[in-house]
C-alpha cells in the first residue's frame, strides 16, 4: 500500500505548520505499519528556503525520508492525497 501526500509542507504559512504535524504522524505510522509506503510533496505554494533553514534540526531526517518516498514511482501508484 502506498500513500502520497501533497501539501505546502515547506511553505512556511499555517497550512505548513499543519501539514508538518500531519507528515510526522505518517512518519510515525510507517514506522509501526511495515506494510504502508507514505511519501510527501510539496504543492500548492512555492517553498520558502528562509522557512527550511529554520525547521528544528530533529525534523530534517524524517522529511527526507517522506520526501524521498514521495519523489518514488511507487509513491504515485497508491492513493495520492
Amino acid at each position: 500500500d502506498a500513500l502520497l501526500w501533497m501539501a505546502p509542507l515547506l511553505s512556511g504559512g499555517g497550512y505548513s505548520s499543519e501539514s508538518l504535524g500531519f507528515a510526522l504522524g505518517l512518519h510515525n505510522l510507517t514506522r509501526l505499519d511495515g506494510g504502508l509506503m507514505a511519501g510527501v510533496r510539496q504543492f500548492g505554494e512555492p517553498q520558502d528556503e528562509s522557512f527550511v533553514e529554520g525547521l528544528p534540526k530533529a525534523l530534517i531526517p524524517p522529511l527526507r525520508h517522506l520526501f524521498g518516498a514521495g519523489a518514488s514511482q511507487d509513491a504515485a501508484s497508491g492513493v495520492v492525497v
